[in-house]
């Protein structure tokens, strides 16, 4: 069961360069769908048919986590960027288990502007510096992404960090 959850780390992971953007951006919105987060500070918004994604992603050894914390986009440890694809993949973030038929990525857009608010209660931080499973509040303000006509702004509250038992 590693070694499905490694290729699927891998797959989230990898640093393919991103296909072209296209006009529009492929099954973008809106994110009514579930939120996801798991190990590390990855954050999945889906969109309301599962074949997409807007992904919040922060390397906390580049961006160590304080109480209040404002990113910039194209801050290094700091990525946001929609993925869509060809079929729902909303079972299989943050899951080790792959469907029979891989999905096959149709879009990659990184975000270019904006800023990303990351907020923890006190418990929280302290949860975090043990290197538990923790909460975040999430606020994305004026995100732009190619192909976007308006800039994104929404709020995430208490997003689980971390991995689950089960």
């Amino acid at each position: 069961m590693k070694k499905p959850l490694i290729a699927f780390i891998w797959f989230l992971a990898c640093a393919c360069t991103p296909p072209p953007s296209q006009q529009p951006l492929e099954n973008f919105g809106p994110f009514t769908g579930a939120t996801v987060s798991c190990g590390h500070l990855q954050i999945f918004v889906l969109n309301q048919s599962g074949t997409g994604y807007l992904r919040v992603f922060v390397d906390d050894r580049a961006l160590p986590l304080g109480r209040e914390n404002t990113f910039r986009v194209g801050e290094d440890g700091l990525s946001v960027e929609y993925r869509a694809f060809d079929q729902d993949i909303s079972s299989m973030l943050c899951n080790d288990v792959m469907p029979s038929v891989k999905p096959r990525e149709l879009q990659r857009v990184p975000a270019t502007t904006g800023v990303v608010y990351i907020t923890l209660s006190q418990e929280d931080l302290d949860l975090y510096l043990k290197g538990v499973t923790y909460r975040v509040n999430v606020v994305l303000n004026d995100v732009s992404i190619d192909g976007l006509a308006e800039p994104l702004s929404f709020r995430l509250e208490g997003m689980v960090v971390g991995w689950l038992p089960g």
